[in-house]
């Protein structure tokens, strides 16, 4: 039961980072990619980067 916490964990980390290096809301990735998993980043992956003004609001 903990490895699979511990793997959802990193899944969130990564699905942040890698949404506010696209300017995309980190905090709305990392719960997406928390439930979703490789699929969450699959779903990112696929996004367009959002304008610089867009982020963060």
């Amino acid at each position: 039961m903990a490895i699979i916490l511990i793997i959802a964990v990193v899944f969130a980390g990564i699905g942040a980072v890698w949404a506010s290096s696209k300017n995309l809301s980190p905090m709305t990735w990392g719960v997406i990619c928390f439930f979703t998993g490789f699929v969450g980043l699959i779903i990112l992956a696929f996004q367009k980067a959002a304008p610089a003004s867009a982020a963060k609001q």
